[in-house]
């Protein structure tokens, strides 16, 4: 089982604070929507890997001027049409490697040099080895970061998932705060989060 100490510090991670900045939803209710910091000004650009059967949170950033780069390796496309958004048929993982896109190599790709990101992840459990081989420097380019962790549980139970999910909490934990935790519940049905 995964230490106490560990769970700890996973749960004050987690656990959500005003930063200042009313939460807003941009998608639609439901998956694939998200109640994010009004703070979404400057932002250059919108990295989401993870494509759904749904655009509707990329098409409420392209109605901000928002330009988003998604990427999926199992579906042909994202389900609608959004202004300005490009679209790339990998998965994104630590390293670029067959029919795999580092998330470095995809923003020095897209969006070179320098301006605030977004980043808007939901990789089915792929994420934690994502942030393993992202630099420090990369990071730091996002303002805000949209991310669906997956298998909590394990994280909790399993200390060998928990130190393949480390990079990752470490990351997020020394540059990022928590604003928002979403709860639903299991199989298809869901309740708004607010």
């Amino acid at each position: 089982m995964t230490t106490v100490e560990r769970r700890r510090a996973l749960a004050r991670l987690l656990r959500p604070f005003d930063v200042g900045h009313e939460l807003i939803r941009v998608g639609d209710f439901g998956d694939g929507g998200y109640l994010v910091p009004d703070d979404l000004s400057k932002i250059r650009a919108c990295f989401s890997p993870g494509v759904s059967k749904q655009a509707s949170f990329e098409m409420d950033l392209a109605k901000r001027g928002i330009q988003s780069f998604m990427a999926d390796a199992s579906v042909d496309g994202p389900a609608e049409d959004v202004p300005g958004a490009v679209f790339r048929k990998q998965h994104v993982g630590p390293r670029t490697e067959r029919g795999l896109i580092s998330l470095k190599d995809w923003i020095d790709d897209c969006v070179p040099g320098e301006g605030e990101l977004l980043l808007q992840m939901d990789i089915e459990a792929a994420e934690y080895p994502v942030f393993s081989s992202l630099p420090p420097q990369y990071l730091a380019r996002f303002r805000i970061i949209v991310i669906e962790l997956h298998r909590i549980p394990s994280i909790l139970m399993k200390p060998k998932f928990f130190d393949r999910a480390k990079p990752l909490l470490d990351a997020i934990g020394a540059s990022f705060t928590s604003v928002h935790r979403a709860l639903v519940r299991p199989a298809t049905q869901s309740r708004d989060p607010r």
